[in-house]
């Protein structure tokens, strides 16, 4: 890896642990609490209009958002990330998801448990990706991913 790579993937690993320290001390940290510089950045928009749309009710702390864009290199893979970790916290809560969930490193480690899911510096990260958005195609080549019944496996919220 490159320096700029290196110092990418250190920025991410800071951003990680500092939200393990605030999640553990607690002290004056809200994760419902989204900065507007965060919650406006494109990806970030995206990712939670996305949920909200598909009737999914979890807390994306800003240290998430910020780690999944940075991870991220298009709004598809911001997706496929956070449904990684809907994955696990579904596989976690008896197949399901406690509605207003507030999503926690625990989560996002149990999700990737060796390195962050950077797509544009690691390769085998990248295929996985390629590979998954290609499984879910619709028979008819469309993403189902923009499907309701898609996020209906991880809806918490009623009607």
């Amino acid at each position: 890896m490159m320096n700029e790579e290196m110092d990418m993937i250190e920025a991410i690993g800071n951003i990680y642990i500092h939200w393990n320290i605030d999640a553990v001390k607690n002290v004056g940290y809200n994760p419902e609490e989204y900065d507007d510089e965060v919650n406006d950045y494109p990806l970030v928009k995206i990712l939670r209009k996305k949920l909200e749309w598909g009737g999914v009710d979890v807390v994306i702390p800003d240290y998430l958002a910020m780690i999944i864009a940075l991870c991220s290199e298009s709004p598809a893979e911001v997706q496929m990330i956070m449904v990684d970790i809907l994955d696990k916290i579904y596989e976690n809560n008896d197949n399901c998801i406690p509605k207003h969930y507030v999503i926690t490193p625990t989560d996002f480690s149990l999700a990737f448990p060796v390195k962050f899911p950077a797509t544009m510096y690691y390769p085998e990260m990248k295929a996985r990706y390629n590979r998954k958005w290609d499984e879910q195609k619709t028979p008819n080549r469309e993403n189902s991913y923009d499907t309701k019944a898609f996020w209906s496996k991880y809806s918490n919220m009623e009607g």
